[in-house]
C-alpha cells in the first residue's frame, strides 16, 4: 500500500480523474480516498494539518513494513536552478521552526532530479526568500508549508527508506498570487505519465519489502554479511539490501553476477557511506530493470 498525502484537492485532482480511487469515509475530517494499492488523503495547508492528517490517518490505518509513504504536491523555487513545472525527489528537508533536518534513504530508485526544500510557516515572499537565503538557508532549492512536519508525523509509522517526498515547482513565491487552482491541476496533469511510471516502481519496491519478514539461507547470510561491509551500510541499508537479495532469490535473479561484476570493477568495497548508498540504488536498478 501507498499511503499517498496531498494538501489541496486541486492537487489531487488529475490523480482522481486518472486512478481507480473511491471516496474513504472513515479518515474522518480530512478527506480520503483509496484503491487496493493507494490510499490518497488531502490534509490541506499548513504543517499542523498535514503533521495532524499524517498522524491521524496512520494511527487509524496502521501501515505494514512493507508499506510506503509519499508526500506530494506543489512548492516555490527559491532560485532559478530550479525550474517551474518540473516534479524533483527531495533528499533532505528543514524545518524553519525547529532547525532539524530530514534525510530520506532514496533507495528506491526513482528517475528524478533531486533538490533540498526548506518548509516554513509563511508563505514564501521576496523579503523571507532574501533574509533566509542569504542566512543560514542558502543551499535550500525550493520552499514548501507541510513537507517536514508531515515527514516527522510519517516517521514515527516508517523507516526513512520508506518515505518519499516528492515537489512539483509551481512559483517562486514571489508570483505565487497568479496561481488559480485549474493552473495548478495542469500542472498536476501534465505530470500524470511519469506520476503512473513513479507508482509502478514505488509498488516494486513495496513488494520487495515484503520479502523481509522471510528468513535467508545460510548462503544468503554470508553474502549479506559480506556486502553490508563492502557496501558500508547503515541499518537502514542494510535492511534494503537484504530485501533486495531476498527478492532476488525468490526471483531467481542473477544477484551473485551482479555482486561479482562490482567487485572484479573495483566498485566494492566502496570509499564512504555515500557512495555505498548510490550503488545500493544502482544495484536495485540492475536487478528490477
Amino acid at each position: 500500500m501507498i499511503y499517498l498525502q496531498m494538501a489541496l484537492y486541486c492537487e489531487a485532482k488529475p490523480i482522481l480523474q486518472h486512478f481507480p480511487l473511491r471516496a474513504f469515509p472513515q479518515a474522518g475530517r480530512f478527506q480520503s480516498w483509496q484503491s487496493e494499492e493507494i490510499t490518497l488523503t488531502i490534509s490541506g495547508t499548513g504543517q499542523t494539518e498535514a503533521a495532524t492528517c499524517a498522524a491521524r490517518t496512520l494511527a487509524q490505518n496502521p501501515p505494514s513494513p512493507s508499506d510506503l509513504f509519499v508526500l506530494l504536491g506543489t512548492c516555490a523555487a527559491m532560485h532559478e536552478g530550479c525550474e517551474k513545472g518540473r516534479l524533483y525527489r527531495i533528499h533532505s528537508l528543514e524545518d524553519l521552526g525547529s532547525g532539524r533536518t530530514y534525510y530520506p534513504d532514496l533507495l528506491a530508485g526513482l528517475e528524478l532530479p533531486e533538490a533540498s526544500l526548506l518548509t516554513g510557516y509563511q508563505e514564501l515572499s521576496r523579503q523571507r526568500k532574501h533574509v533566509w537565503y542569504s542566512s543560514a538557508h542558502e543551499e535550500a532549492d525550493l520552499y514548501d508549508m507541510e513537507s517536514a512536519a508531515a515527514y516527522a508525523a510519517a516517521s514515527h509509522f516508517f523507516g526513512p527508506h520508506q518515505i518519499e517526498v516528492l515537489r512539483l515547482v509551481s512559483d517562486s513565491g514571489e508570483d505565487a498570487d497568479l496561481l488559480t487552482p485549474d493552473s495548478i491541476s495542469a500542472m498536476m496533469e501534465h505530470e500524470i505519465p511519469a506520476l503512473e511510471q513513479i507508482f509502478e516502481h514505488l509498488q516494486k519496491f513495496s513488494r520487495m519489502l515484503e520479502n523481509q519478514s522471510q528468513q535467508p539461507s545460510e548462503k544468503e547470510q554470508q553474502v549479506l554479511a559480506e556486502m553490508e561491509t563492502a557496501f558500508r551500510c547503515s541499518a537502514s541499508m542494510a535492511l534494503h539490501l537484504r530485501q533486495l537479495i531476498r527478492y532476488a532469490v525468490c526471483a531467481g535473479l542473477p544477484y551473485e553476477t551482479i555482486l561479482e561484476r562490482y567487485e572484479r570493477e573495483g566498485l566494492i568495497p566502496v570509499p564512504g557511506r555515500k557512495e555505498g548508498k548510490d550503488l545500493l540504488v544502482q544495484f536495485e536498478r540492475e536487478l528490477t530493470r
